[in-house]
């Protein structure tokens, strides 16, 4: 697991992460006043998932576990969701990179195996 350092306040943004198997995930991050709250498009290789809302979650990326080998998991002061613009910013709320070994954990620990 490693934490993603380097998020701004800045309402548009993208994040690039190279993988263990040297592939690399592309994370773009837009917050949406209007909506309150942070909103992602993510790509690796020819897979893509454009427009998901960031809620704290073990892994966000979970239900594409068969499709896609890493994750990324939302964790937050206090259970809230990061919905100010300086949420990630001030560590209100804390992205982390799942790796397949992390994701593999995550399952069992938390979703019991399934």
């Amino acid at each position: 697991m490693k934490i993603v350092t380097g998020i701004t306040s800045q309402p548009k943004q993208t994040i690039f992460f190279v993988l263990s198997d040297g592939s690399q995930v592309s994370v773009y991050l837009e917050y949406r006043p209007q909506q309150l709250g942070w909103f992602a498009n993510f790509s690796w290789q020819t897979w893509t998932l454009n427009g998901l809302r960031l809620v704290a979650s073990p892994n966000i990326l979970r239900q594409w576990g068969e499709i896609i080998p890493f994750g990324f998991s939302i964790q937050t002061q206090e259970f809230v969701e990061p919905v100010n613009q300086t949420d990630f910013s001030q560590g209100i709320a804390i992205l982390y990179l799942l790796d397949a070994d992390d994701v593999a954990s995550t399952n069992e620990t938390i979703y019991e195996g399934n």
